[in-house]
């Protein structure tokens, strides 16, 4: 993780170029890229304690519709909230970016499901299905 402290470096992200420079919160990017920053005198390498508390200390959500934002999380900590929904990804994705695609098409399909279920369930409405005419 780096920090620009001199000028300003266009992160490309999510098919995007985002400026980024000193008052900018610190960034991940590929690691060579990194390195070729700090020598470059342009940026500063970030120690950054990435604790992740165990999941029974994990306060749950109070709202089922609570944003999580995967900007200003590392790909483990991504992969660890993957794991904590029993969302599968796969090791051949690398990039923040499809992680965070494949959690996010994941919820959204969960969100379906519960959506059907709900109208299918505890609703007092009669299910009625159009048919052709016999």
């Amino acid at each position: 993780m780096i920090k620009i402290i001199s000028g300003t470096y266009g992160l490309r992200k999510d098919g995007r170029v985002v400026p980024k420079n000193s008052k900018s919160e610190p960034f991940e990017t590929d690691p060579a890229e990194e390195k070729r920053l700090i020598d470059l005198g342009i940026a500063e390498e970030v120690k950054v304690d990435v604790t992740i508390p165990a999941l029974e200390h994990v306060p749950e959500p109070e709202e089922e519709n609570t944003s999580i934002n995967f900007e200003d999380m590392s790909v483990k900590q991504i992969r660890e909230y993957a794991k904590e929904k029993d969302i599968e990804i796969p090791k051949s994705a690398t990039k923040k970016a499809d992680i965070v695609a494949i959690i996010m098409s994941a919820e959204s399909e969960s969100d379906d499901e519960k959506t059907n279920g709900e109208a299918e369930q505890g609703n007092d409405m009669p299910n009625i299905k159009a048919q052709m005419p016999e």
